[in-house]
C-alpha cells in the first residue's frame, strides 16, 4: 500500500509541477512571436505537425511555385478520416465478438491500418531515445491487442484519431475565418456581356471579362480600366489617406474602394494572383498558426509522459500488464491537445465580432505577459485630419477673409488638410465662391483664381518658387510651430503673403479613456509615446493622456531600437503603429497591433489589426486574453482530475485499462462541455452590432 501512495503521490506532483512550470514559462520569460516560433522546432513537432508537413512535401505546387495549404490540409484529412473509418469499423467488428470469435480477426487488419502510422512515429522516437504522446498511444494500442482486448485497443485508436481530426479542423477554421473576416470577398460580380450588366458568381471570373464596378463597391479584381472615370480609395494597400482619380488604361487594384464614377474593368490575372489572393496566402503563412494555449497544451502533455511511463513500469509488478496498460491511459494526451484550440477559437471569433483581427493564435498567450504599452503617436494617438489653430494674419485681411480664400482653394481636395481647413471655414459658417481656374502642383500648393484673384496656397518652399516675399514675422511663427508639433499652410494674394493658417494634430477621441483603462490594468506597469516631434509638443501631449513617458524627436528608424532598449530593461512591450517606418518596431515587440487602413506594410507584419481604424477595442484585447488564459488555467485542471482519478483507480481499486479509459473519455466530455460554455456578455458585442469593414 505504502508503494502504491508513493506511485500515485509521484504522479500527482509531475502534474502540479508541470502546470506550474507551464505558468512560470508564461509570466517568467519574455518570448517575442519569433522565439515562440522556435518552439515548434521539428525536435519539438507534435504528430499533427509532422504529418502536416509530409502533407505539404506531397502536395502539388501552384503555378508561382507555392505549396498549396488547402491540398496539404485537404490530403491530411482525407488519410485521417480513412483511418477514423477504419477505426470504427475495427469497433464494431470488436463488439460483435460474443456472436463468433471470427468479429475479433477480422477486426484486427482495421485496427492496424488505423494506427500503422503513430506506432510507426513511436518507433522512430525510440530509435532516437525519445518518448513522447505517440509513445504512450502505441503502447496502449499494442498492450491491448496483446492481452486480446480488441474492443479497448480500437477504442483508444479511434478516441485518438479524433482528436487529431478537431484539432485540424479547429486549425483550418481559425485560418478560414480570419481570411473571411479580412477579404470579404463578394457572392457575385457584374459583368458586361454584349453591353449588357449580366450576374455572374465570384469565383467564375476569368481573365478577359468585364467587371463593372458603381460608386460605393469595392473593386472585386485586378484589372485595366476599358471605360470611366473614378475616385479610388487605395488606402488598405498603400496606407494613403488621399484618394487618386483614375480613368482609361490605368490599373486598378481588389479590395480598393471607389468613392464616386463608374468603371468598366477587363480582368488581366486570376482571383487567386491578385491582391485579396496574396492576402490570404500571407494568413496561411502565418508560422503554423498555432495557438499559445495550445503549445501550452502540448508542453503540458509532453511534462507528463516520463512521469507516466516511469510510474507504469514501477507499478507493473504490482498491479500486472493490464494495470501497467491502465496508467498509461491516465495521459491526458488526447483531451490536452485536442481540446485547447477549441478555447482559443471562441476567442479569437469574439474578438473578430468586435473587429478585431488576430492573425498570429499565440498572441492573447502573449499579452499575459505584457506590462509595457508603446503607441506611436501619428496615426494611432492622432486622427489622419488635423484641425485648424491659430491664423496668423499679416496684412489687413481678417482671419475670416482668409479662411474663406483658403476654403475656395481647398474645394474640390479631398485630402486631410483641405478637409481640416473646410471644417473650421463650415464651422465659422463662411460661404466661399468656387475658384474659376485651379493648378495643383503635388507636394508644394495650389493656385487659383477666385473672383479674379490669384491665390496661393501651400508651404514655404512652394511661395519661394512662386516668387513671393516672405515676411520676417513668418521665422519665429515656423519655429514655434516646429517647437509645438503643428504645420502651417501659407495664403498669398496677387503676389503677397497674407496669411498662416496653423494645423494641429487631432487627439483621437478615445485615446484618453483607452489610456486610462490599460493603466488600470495590474499588469501594465508603464505607458509611453513615441514621437518624431519636438520635446515641447511630446510632453504636452504626454501630460494631457497622462501616460508614464515618451520619447520625442525620434527618427523613424530608431522606433525600433526603443523597443529593444525596453525590452533589454526585462519589459514585455506591446507596441501600436500604423507606418510603414513602424514595421520594424511591429517586428520587435513582443505583441503588436495595427488599424485597418494603415500602411499594407504594418498590417502585415502586425499579429492584431484593429479593423475599425481606431484604438477602441485595445482594451478589449487585454480582457479576451485575460479571459483566456484563466479559462485554460481551469481547463487543465479539469483535464487532469480524471487521469489522476484513473490512476488511483488502478493502484487502489485493481482496475485495468478499459476502466480508465471510459473515465478519460467522460472527462474529455466534460472539457467539451466546458470549453463551448458562452463567453461573458462584456467580450461579445450586440447582435445587432455591425461589424467594421475594412474598406
Amino acid at each position: 500500500m505504502i508503494v502504491h501512495l508513493a506511485l500515485f503521490g509521484y504522479l500527482c506532483l509531475s502534474g502540479y509541477r508541470a502546470i506550474e512550470k507551464k505558468r512560470g514559462s508564461k509570466e517568467g520569460s519574455l518570448l517575442s512571436s519569433d522565439s515562440l516560433k522556435e518552439q515548434i522546432a521539428d525536435n519539438e513537432k507534435g504528430f499533427y505537425d509532422k504529418q502536416m508537413l509530409q502533407m505539404y512535401d506531397s502536395a502539388k505546387n501552384d503555378s508561382d511555385g507555392n505549396i498549396s495549404t488547402k491540398i496539404a490540409q485537404d490530403n491530411f484529412d482525407a488519410v485521417n478520416n480513412r483511418e477514423i473509418k477504419s477505426a470504427a469499423i475495427a469497433l464494431a467488428l470488436a463488439a460483435a465478438t460474443p456472436l463468433s470469435p471470427l468479429f475479433a480477426i477480422a477486426s484486427l487488419p482495421f485496427i492496424l491500418y488505423a494506427s500503422r502510422r503513430v506506432i510507426k512515429e513511436s518507433f522512430d522516437l525510440a530509435k532516437k531515445g525519445q518518448f513522447r504522446v505517440e509513445t504512450i498511444i502505441s503502447t496502449i494500442i499494442i498492450g491491448t491487442l496483446l492481452l486480446g482486448q480488441l474492443f479497448i485497443a480500437s477504442f483508444a485508436t479511434l478516441l485518438y484519431k479524433l482528436s487529431l481530426k478537431l484539432t485540424s479542423k479547429i486549425i483550418h477554421q481559425s485560418k478560414q475565418q480570419l481570411t473571411e473576416t479580412l477579404l470579404q470577398t463578394p457572392e457575385s460580380v457584374w459583368i458586361l456581356v454584349d453591353g449588357a450588366e449580366v450576374s455572374l458568381p465570384f469565383n467564375d471570373i476569368e481573365i478577359g471579362h468585364i467587371v463593372v464596378v458603381h460608386a460605393g463597391d469595392t473593386v472585386p479584381v485586378d484589372g485595366l480600366i476599358e471605360s470611366g472615370m473614378a475616385t479610388i480609395d487605395q488606402h488598405i494597400l498603400t496606407g494613403e489617406s488621399i484618394p487618386v482619380e483614375k480613368t482609361v488604361g490605368d490599373e486598378v487594384f481588389a479590395m480598393t474602394l471607389i468613392l464616386s464614377g463608374k468603371l468598366h474593368i477587363k480582368v488581366n490575372c486570376r482571383t487567386s494572383e491578385s491582391n485579396a489572393a496574396k492576402i490570404t496566402q500571407l494568413l496561411n503563412q502565418t508560422a503554423d498558426f498555432k495557438s499559445g494555449v495550445q503549445l501550452q497544451a502540448e508542453t503540458l502533455s509532453g511534462k507528463l509522459v516520463n512521469p507516466v511511463i516511469g510510474t507504469s513500469l514501477v507499478a507493473m509488478p504490482l498491479v500486472g500488464f493490464g494495470g501497467a496498460l491502465g496508467i498509461l491511459a491516465c495521459h491526458p494526451g488526447n483531451s490536452l491537445i485536442g481540446i485547447a484550440p477549441i478555447t482559443t477559437l471562441k476567442h479569437i471569433s469574439a474578438a473578430s465580432k468586435q473587429g478585431i483581427l488576430i492573425k498570429d493564435g499565440r498572441t492573447l498567450e502573449l499579452l499575459k505577459s505584457v506590462d509595457t504599452v508603446v503607441f506611436d503617436k501619428t496615426g494611432t494617438l492622432t486622427d489622419e485630419q488635423p484641425y485648424v489653430g491659430q491664423i496668423h494674419c499679416f496684412t489687413e485681411l481678417s482671419q475670416n477673409e482668409v479662411l474663406r480664400l483658403a476654403a475656395a482653394a481647398e474645394f474640390k481636395q479631398t485630402h486631410p488638410l483641405a478637409k481640416a481647413i473646410l471644417a473650421a471655414a463650415r464651422q465659422r459658417e463662411l460661404t466661399w465662391p468656387a475658384p474659376n481656374e485651379c493648378e495643383y502642383r503635388l507636394g508644394y500648393g495650389l493656385i487659383v483664381v477666385v473672383d479674379g484673384v490669384t491665390v496661393r496656397l501651400g508651404s514655404r518652399r512652394f511661395m519661394v518658387a512662386e516668387r513671393v516675399a516672405i515676411p520676417p514675422e513668418l521665422a519665429p511663427l515656423e519655429e514655434q510651430s516646429h517647437t509645438a508639433g503643428t504645420s502651417l499652410v501659407l495664403v498669398a494674394v496677387a503676389d503677397q503673403l497674407v496669411a498662416a493658417i496653423e494645423l494641429r494634430p487631432s487627439l483621437r477621441p478615445e485615446a484618453k479613456r483607452v489610456i486610462t483603462e490599460l493603466k488600470r490594468r495590474k499588469t501594465v506597469a508603464q505607458i509611453y509615446i513615441i514621437s518624431g516631434d519636438g520635446e515641447t509638443a511630446t510632453r504636452e501631449l504626454a501630460k494631457t493622456l497622462g501616460v508614464d513617458g515618451y520619447f520625442a524627436e525620434i527618427l523613424p528608424q530608431n522606433k525600433a531600437a526603443i523597443i529593444q532598449q525596453l525590452q533589454q530593461q526585462g519589459r514585455s512591450v506591446c507596441f501600436v503603429g500604423d507606418g510603414i517606418n513602424d514595421a520594424i518596431a511591429l517586428k520587435r515587440a513582443q505583441v503588436s497591433v495595427s488599424l485597418a487602413g494603415a500602411s499594407k506594410i504594418a498590417t502585415d507584419t502586425a499579429q492584431v489589426v484593429l479593423l475599425d481604424r481606431g484604438i477602441e477595442h485595445l482594451t478589449s484585447l487585454f480582457e479576451l486574453a485575460d479571459h483566456l488564459n484563466k479559462k485554460m488555467d481551469r481547463l487543465f485542471k479539469i483535464m487532469l482530475t480524471p487521469s489522476l482519478m484513473g490512476a488511483s483507480s488502478v493502484l487502489f481499486l485493481g482496475t485495468g485499462v478499459t476502466a480508465v479509459l471510459y473515465l478519460c473519455s467522460l472527462g474529455m466530455i466534460a472539457s467539451i462541455g466546458y470549453v463551448l460554455l458562452p463567453l461573458p456578455k462584456q467580450l461579445t458585442p450586440p447582435k445587432n452590432r455591425t461589424l467594421p469593414q475594412l474598406d
